[in-house]
């Protein structure tokens, strides 16, 4: 039954899947610039080499064979280049896997840490002034944006109190998480 369900859902994700990619790339082609914007915006790049790139990259075909090609790359796992640098896209995602599991680890690790105990004690303490503060708090850490929320506390930690570094990260024991700040 659950393998059912969970079937039945994957099978769902793909149909919006495809329509949000495909919004996401008519937006990219919708902006100022298009794809090219980081481009044109260089004044040291002359609109031969830009016609040239167009080209390249096949930004001179219709958009939705564009749209297909890009697709079937993707899928393939053939992500394209960065252009900042020329490596491969998947290569510059998995040197930053790490990290970013990492990050999610402790941000989980200390959501848990402070919400299970926090909803035991509203649960015990129903209709109280802490039930109410801790059901506020759970409303406020829905609604405000991650990003916003992510710099405000950025801005607490790493520049009010100095205790972690602004960016960047440590390897336990190497060196004192507060001197790199």
């Amino acid at each position: 039954m659950l393998i059912r369900f969970v079937a039945r859902r994957c099978l769902q994700a793909v149909p919006l899947l495809l329509v949000v990619s495909m919004l996401v790339f008519l937006l990219i082609h919708a902006a100022p610039g298009g794809p090219l914007a980081i481009y044109l915006a260089n004044p040291n790049v002359r609109p031969a080499d830009i016609e040239r790139l167009r080209r390249a990259l096949g930004l001179d075909r219709p958009l939705w064979q564009q749209y297909w090609t890009w697709l079937w790359a993707f899928t393939r796992g053939d992500w394209g280049y960065s252009f900042s640098d020329g490596r491969p896209v998947v290569s510059r995602i998995v040197e930053r896997l790490p990290a970013t599991i990492e990050l999610v680890s402790v941000s989980l690790t200390c959501a848990l840490a402070l919400a299970m105990p926090a909803g035991v004690l509203a649960a015990v303490r129903r209709g109280r002034w802490f039930d109410r503060a801790t059901a506020i708090a759970s409303m406020a850490g829905v609604a405000l944006p991650a990003f916003w929320f992510g710099l405000l506390l950025q801005m607490i930690f790493a520049s009010g109190l100095g205790w972690l570094p602004s960016s960047g990260r440590a390897t336990p024991g190497e060196r004192d998480v507060v001197e790199e700040a």
